[in-house]
């Protein structure tokens, strides 16, 4: 019987142990789940971290609904996302804006970024003051409406073109990422140990909220405050009793003196424009019969010219210089009509005429040296690209890795110096990636509009003999 008990309780020792062993080795789903302002519920898809020379910058994340299977799922404009950054380290303001602008143009085609420039410019202006550990930058896509960019939670900028989005999600995604490690993160391909680390440590750092809001392109609180100003200008200062009998008059005003008191001031002016009218059209008429006129153009006068008398008015307020039209031989009678209908024809196709070409017009094309800087970069990575191949040597050994250069170029393209910023194990591949780049020698110019004399950029080159390059 004693030993039936203990053997109970140790069984049921277990299943306890059993169970609290789960809870522990089961990631909780609600952990790595994000909403959005409207309520959508998200679920991270990747992560990863974004380092520059070996330092880490920040912590990318990327959410989108749950059971998406790929990133080109993700760029569906009807599905709801968002791209999270949390800073780790301080990072300049003019370096954030250079990096969005460069990075947009050196992974996106021109003819997709280019009609976005003065949204692009935008979103990288807003960021007056340098980033500090915790800053975090969302930024939400919903559909139908655009994406939303908020600073340590509160709202920026909202762009209604959906296109926006995936411009800035191409930065991580693109031909040309921060690193191939971290776009691996980005898109799902970290083991669930490395998700969990680094999703711990996004958690671990906390935003000072409302730390960026000063820098509101539109700040909420100085318009409230002028808006109070306004209303506050705007009241009659309230009187007491006695002032009120104080200021009334012994005598009373005639009634004529209360009904213009009581009018308002528009109602004052149209009375005073109208009697002026009046008083210019008296004035053109009396001129008009002054004027000398033959037998014929008498007659003219009378029969009004052949239209309503109502045109007579409109034909005596002209100015004088347009009187002598009134001279007309008489055989013109019927003619005259005629004339000003092809006239006022003329009149109204060179006012629709005139629409026309305004709606033609071009909107003034914004030029930016970033943007322009990461297209021309763009390019030039392409040019080394093209030479890209797998040595034999490293094939045979199974060699992988990332390789990345730094190289300066002179104004007419040719290769000034290089420094190797990040190396593969294999030497082999090491020495192919600076051969490639002499290869591809001389490189296209630098645009002239950046005015330099030197260019320095980054290239990046992968090999995978998963993806044979």
């Amino acid at each position: 019987m004693y030993q039936s008990n203990t053997t109970k309780i140790l069984k049921l020792f277990g299943q306890i142990a059993l169970v609290g062993s789960l809870l522990i080795s089961t990631p909780s789903f609600a952990a790595t789940t994000t909403e959005l302002e409207n309520g959508d519920s998200l679920t991270l898809y990747g992560i990863g971290v974004h380092q520059e020379k070996r330092n880490d910058i920040y912590l990318g994340l990327l959410f989108a609904p749950e059971g998406t299977d790929s990133i080109s799922d993700i760029k569906d404009n009807l599905l709801s996302k968002r791209m999270s950054l949390k800073f780790l380290s301080k990072y300049s303001n003019r370096k954030m804006s250079r990096m969005w602008k460069q990075r947009i143009a050196m992974n996106n085609n021109k003819e997709d970024w280019r009609p976005l420039t003065k949204h692009i410019v935008n979103f990288a202006g807003l960021f007056k003051r340098s980033m500090q550990a915790g800053d975090q930058i969302n930024i939400d896509f919903y559909p139908n409406i655009g994406t939303k960019i908020f600073l340590n939670e509160t709202l920026f900028l909202t762009v209604s073109e959906p296109e926006f989005f995936n411009l800035l999600l191409n930065i991580w995604v693109g031909s040309v990422p921060p690193t191939q490690l971290f776009k691996n993160g980005i898109s799902g391909q970290n083991s669930e140990s490395e998700t969990d680390k680094l999703f711990s440590r996004y958690t671990s750092i906390q935003s000072e909220i409302g730390r960026f809001d000063d820098d509101l392109p539109n700040d909420t609180a100085k318009i409230a405050k002028t808006t109070t100003a306004a209303k506050n200008t705007d009241k009659k200062p309230t009187q007491t009793k006695k002032q009120v009998v104080a200021s009334k008059p012994a005598d009373k005003p005639e009634k004529s003196e209360v009904a213009a008191s009581n009018k308002s001031k528009s109602q004052l002016e149209a009375e005073k424009l109208s009697a002026t009218l009046k008083s210019d059209i008296t004035r053109t008429k009396t001129e008009v019969a002054k004027t000398k006129t033959s037998k014929d153009e008498k007659e003219l006068f009378k029969t009004d010219l052949g239209v309503d008398k109502s045109n007579l008015v409109i034909a005596a307020s002209q100015s004088a210089s347009k009187l002598p039209e009134l001279s007309q031989p008489a055989n013109t009678k019927q003619e005259q009509p005629k004339q000003n209908a092809a006239k006022e024809t003329a009149s109204k196709k060179q006012v629709k005429s005139v629409t026309k070409v305004a709606k033609r017009e071009q909107p003034e094309e914004i030029f930016d040296a970033d943007l322009l800087s990461g297209s021309y970069t763009q390019e030039l990575i392409n040019t080394i690209r093209k030479f890209q191949s797998y040595p034999k040597k490293a094939l045979k050994e199974g060699a992988e890795g990332d390789v990345t250069i730094m190289v300066t170029i002179d104004k007419a393209g040719e290769l000034l110096d290089y420094e190797y910023t990040q190396r593969a194990k294999s030497r082999i591949l090491n020495r192919e990636v600076l051969r490639i780049i002499k290869r591809a020698v001389p490189f296209p110019r630098i645009p002239a509009e950046l005015k330099l004399q030197k260019f320095e950029f980054e290239v990046p080159m992968h090999f995978s003999l998963g993806d044979g390059s």
